[in-house]
């Protein structure tokens, strides 16, 4: 994990091609893995955003009810 990589909200907002904001409703309904916070600001994980990215980008609740969680 030494390579991990931490992508802040415009780098997500950009891989996706949305807004800023949008990525910010998506984080508060669960539409999104959960980001890392670092002091006031949020990244998250490379390897975890690209599994759900190849995934489907499958709303993160709904796979942790179709997993029995």
């Amino acid at each position: 994990m030494g390579d991990e990589r931490l992508l802040d909200v415009r780098q997500v907002s950009l891989a996706l091609g949305l807004s800023d904001r949008s990525i910010r409703r998506m984080v508060r309904s669960g539409l999104v893995p959960r980001p890392v916070k670092l002091g006031q600001g949020i990244r998250w994980q490379s390897t975890v955003l690209d599994q759900w990215m190849r995934g489907g980008c499958k709303p993160v609740e709904q796979v942790a009810e179709s997993d029995g969680q």
